[in-house]
């Protein structure tokens, strides 16, 4: 029997892509026919929202394609499958969290923007205009499913750090109850290999320094996969809220409605902007406690094989990053909304 191959993937992907340049080619005429273009600098400024939300998208789905094709978001979910499987993380909070995630961007998207292509098509009755519309809202929304997807990823990555700093807290407890008495503080050297072998302490910060290892590549790796097209999204949702604010403040749009679907929309890409940043930022944050913890535990008395065992460990957590960059140039952190909003207030 021949094997059926699926290519309704590669078949959506094209079509999108097809869509963003047909967008991106037809802005202009489009603008005009709306009865945009009054100067030509108007019609370029009316021009950059829909082609910033082709370009952005067009970025983004050729990115997945390329991954798909390679084959490398299916070693990475492999890879980190075979992790959960010794060292399991329960994955129905998580699954939860994606579906609050997906019913909130389209309760924002889905009736403002269905509402939108209503007015549009009983003020202009033209199909060209509403297919226009209807393919940028869709491009849209297919960057938004890509940010959710690293936001699942990057949110499944920051639970296994929590776990491991979790483990490592137990750790810290355990020395400093051990601290306690005074028979520790005789008993400097390591214990006999004769008679009990490896300390337990040793063991487990060996243990833990191997899993923080693997969650760290597994961080380079997402970080590898996304980081392109990170950078497009945020910049997309940073010229598509410019352009909302400047036709709030300039009114070139004229739309009695126009107000209305301003507030929705620019919630929505601060929500997109806000959720992409936060939580990259709180991964970074949860990779960099087991630091923290390290130094505490090492900071207090052990035997020799752990004091050896946790050297090891700060030596690989000081070696390498743990930020979310895009293009290695960008890091993503809080800080990129601080210096957004100040830019997005201050053109206001």
């Amino acid at each position: 029997m021949a094997m059926v191959v699926d290519n309704s993937g590669a078949m959506a992907s094209a079509a999108l892509l097809v869509s963003c340049v047909y967008n991106y080619a037809r802005s202009p005429q489009v603008i005009c026919s709306m009865g945009d273009c009054s100067t030509v600098s108007t019609t370029v400024i009316m021009a950059i929202f829909p082609r910033a939300v082709a370009v952005g998208c067009m970025v983004s789905r050729a990115a997945v394609a390329y991954r798909n094709a390679t084959g490398a978001v299916a070693a990475y979910e492999a890879s980190v499958a075979e992790y959960e499987a010794h060292h399991p993380v329960d994955g129905r909070w998580g699954r939860a969290f994606a579906a609050v995630l997906g019913i909130v961007c389209a309760a924002l998207m889905v009736p403002v923007n269905a509402y939108r292509i209503h007015l549009l098509y009983q003020r202009y009755r033209d199909g060209g205009i509403v297919a226009f519309h209807v393919f940028m809202y869709v491009q849209n929304a297919s960057m938004c499913f890509a940010e959710l997807q690293f936001v699942v990823y990057c949110l499944q990555l920051c639970r296994m750090f929590c776990q491991i700093n979790g483990e490592l807290s137990a750790l810290k407890s355990e020395s400093i109850a051990a601290n306690r008495y005074p028979a520790v503080l005789m008993c400097p050297g390591p214990l006999p290999d004769a008679t009990l072998g490896r300390p337990p302490l040793a063991e487990d910060v060996e243990r833990l320094k191997y899993r923080h290892q693997f969650v760290s590549d597994a961080v380079a790796d997402l970080n590898a996969l996304y980081g392109f097209q990170l950078g497009a999204s945020l910049s997309a949702l940073f010229v598509m809220s410019l352009f909302d604010i400047y036709a709030a403040v300039s009114n070139v749009v004229d739309s009695t409605n126009f107000h209305v679907f301003f507030y929705v929309w620019l919630f929505q890409y601060a929500f997109r902007f806000t959720l992409i940043v936060v939580m990259t930022h709180v991964t970074t944050k949860q990779a960099l406690k087991s630091k923290i913890l390290i130094t505490d535990i090492n900071s207090r008395h052990v035997d020799n094989y752990a004091k050896e065992e946790l050297r090891l460990f700060l030596q690989e957590l000081s070696s390498r990053s743990m930020d979310f960059t895009t293009l290695d140039m960008f890091v993503i952190n809080i800080r990129l909304i601080t210096s957004v909003s100040y830019t997005l207030f201050k053109f206001k």
